[in-house]
Parts: C-alpha cells; sequence; structure tokens
C-alpha cells in the first residue's frame, strides 16, 4: 500500500510540475502616460497613453522608444506631423480616434508590424492610402466615422480578423472585399446599406455579423450557405421574410430580428427550420 501510496504522489508531483511548466504568466507592459516619464523609462517603456493631450507635432521621442507596442493618442490634438510615427516600428497597437481626423495619417502604412488600428470617431468621408501595407492588422475600428466609400486596398488586408463599420455612410462595399479570407467578425450597424452586399457571400469564415439599422428589406438566399456564421444581428431592418433554404443555417446559434414587419405565421416558421438557433423578434 505504501509503494502505490508512493507512486501516487510521484504522478501527482510530475502532473503538477508538467502544468506549470506549460503555464505562461501574462505579460504586463510599462505603461506611461505622459511624454516625460516615457524618456526617462526609454528602453523599457511598452505603452504610452497620451489621451486628450495637445502637441504641435507628434513627439520625435516615440520613434525611439524601442519596445513601444501600444500607442494611444485617443481625443489628442497635433496640429501638424505624424511623420515620427512612421520610425515606431515596434508598434501593434495604435489608437488615432476621435482626432479630428480627415485621413488616417500616411505614417500610419510604415507600420508593417501593426496589428490593431483604431480610427474611430474621426472626420474622414473618404480613406485614399493603400491599406495593403499593413499586412499584418488584424482588427480595424473605423466606427462613428462618416464614411461614404472604402477603398479596393482593404481587401488587400490577409490577415483581418474583425472589422467595425458601425454608424458610417457605407452604402457599398468594394468587390475586393471578398479577398478578406480570414475575417471572423464583421459589424456594419446603423449604415446605410439598401440591401446586403453579394461580396460578404465570399467570406468564407464570418462568425458573427451585425447589420441591424440598415434599409434592408430582403434577406438573400446566398446568405443562407455561410457556413460558419454563427450569430446574425438583423435588427431594426425591413426584411419581413427569410429564405425557404434557412434551414441550411446549421451553424447559427443567434438570430436578432426584433422590430423586424415579420407576419406571426412567418415567425413560427423560422423558429421551427432553426431549432438549435436563439432568435428574437
Amino acid at each position: 500500500m505504501k509503494h502505490l501510496l508512493d507512486a501516487l504522489l510521484i504522478l501527482t508531483a510530475l502532473s503538477v510540475a508538467g502544468c506549470f511548466n506549460n503555464r505562461e504568466a501574462p505579460r504586463r507592459l510599462v505603461t506611461c502616460t505622459t511624454l516625460e516619464s516615457a524618456t526617462a523609462q526609454r528602453d523599457g517603456i511598452g505603452e504610452l497613453d497620451l489621451h486628450g493631450q495637445t502637441f504641435d507635432t507628434l513627439p520625435p521621442e516615440i520613434a525611439t522608444f524601442s519596445k513601444l507596442e501600444r500607442l494611444i493618442l485617443r481625443d489628442a490634438r497635433i496640429t501638424n506631423g505624424f511623420e515620427p510615427l512612421a520610425r515606431a516600428r515596434s508598434l501593434r497597437m495604435l489608437d488615432l480616434s476621435g482626432m479630428q481626423l480627415a485621413e488616417i495619417p500616411a505614417a500610419v502604412f510604415a507600420l508593417s508590424g501593426l496589428e490593431h488600428l483604431y480610427f474611430v470617431g474621426n472626420t474622414a468621408t473618404n480613406l485614399t492610402a493603400d491599406f495593403s501595407q499593413l499586412s499584418a492588422l488584424t482588427y480595424l475600428n473605423l466606427d462613428r466615422t462618416p464614411l461614404e466609400v472604402l477603398p479596393d486596398s482593404v481587401g488587400a488586408l490577409p490577415r483581418l480578423r474583425w472589422l467595425r463599420l458601425n454608424n458610417t455612410r457605407l452604402a457599398s462595399l468594394p468587390e475586393s472585399f471578398g479577398r478578406l479570407a480570414a475575417l471572423e467578425r464583421l459589424y456594419l450597424r446603423s449604415a446605410q446599406l439598401p440591401e446586403i452586399p453579394s461580396v460578404i457571400g465570399k467570406l468564407a469564415q464570418v462568425e458573427d455579423l451585425c447589420l441591424s439599422g440598415n434599409p434592408i428589406s430582403v434577406f438573400p438566399d446566398w446568405l443562407t450557405a455561410l457556413p460558419r456564421l454563427r450569430n446574425l444581428d438583423l435588427n431594426d431592418t425591413r426584411i419581413a421574410a427569410l429564405p425557404a433554404t434557412l434551414q441550411a443555417m446549421k451553424a447559427l446559434r443567434t438570430l436578432s430580428l426584433s422590430r423586424c414587419p415579420i407576419p406571426d405565421a412567418e415567425k413560427a416558421r423560422i423558429r421551427e427550420a432553426l431549432p438549435a438557433c436563439h432568435v428574437t423578434f
């Protein structure tokens, strides 16, 4: 019995040791909220939050912080140039939200390692830059910016997984959008889409699709063929009926149709066709 207990103790110890060997403690970035404190920790700073601050030009010191991964300029005011950004090659996240910008600064597109870009609540109606230079980008947030068109180059983002275009003026999507092979989440709430763009049918990896608040009246048949679609939000649209092929949406888990003009008989048919899906009307 003693030998059995000893063996169990040894196995437990090995198991626990294995667990700890495979664990990684969460990495904590050194964060500063002033340029002065960041300069004092030049070789160690990982995040610089200059939220709401004002500068004539973007401080050139930013380009000298070799470990800087996250730069937050939300609601900041920069009078002249963003040139130092082009030399901040370690950046992985950049927040330019609420800066009253009519264009994404050209210097941003020199950041080939950038993964997350926030450009929320700015004044741009058109983006002319070449997004293909941001080949590492996985997340792009353009919410609450009055964009009327997207450039074709948005389709040249091979790793983009999450795209937010809520509260824009977009009435269509470029055909190149269909090349976003990695896209999993697409949010287009309260834009100006008169129909669900057919190019979305090419997004084979999309799991979350939000089109609520658009003047859409037709649910196209091809939408039922998206193989990984799990969550579909069509609240506050004009859709009154769904396709006969609805039961093909095997992966669908939530379907939101609140405040849509759907008759009671159609609601019953939808629930019957999607027994594994949580449907709200």
